[in-house]
């Protein structure tokens, strides 16, 4: 694999050249971006909060819960501890 700098290769790829002599995909990861729906039960007070939260920051009820779960997963992490994808074996 050839090196070049940051700003070379930003350059080449903002132009729309060929960049992958510059790429390693030997170590190349998967990300696992698929979705999974899930349904739950909650009190009627914390869905009008839901609501209220979501209005101030102008998205969907659905996104909300997302952002927060997602916060909580990166903050209960523990030191050190690496992400595991559930479809590789």
């Amino acid at each position: 694999m050839k090196e070049i700098t940051t700003e070379e290769f930003d350059e080449m790829f903002e132009k729309g050249e060929d960049i992958t002599p510059y790429l390693d995909f030997e170590s190349a990861a998967k990300c696992n971006n698929g979705k999974a729906r899930i349904s739950i039960t909650i009190p009627e007070w914390l869905m009008y909060r839901l609501d209220e939260e979501a209005y101030r920051r102008a998205i969907s009820r659905s996104a909300l819960i997302n952002v927060v779960l997602v916060d909580w997963a990166d903050s209960a992490k523990s030191p050190g501890q690496v992400e595991s994808d559930p479809t590789v074996a």
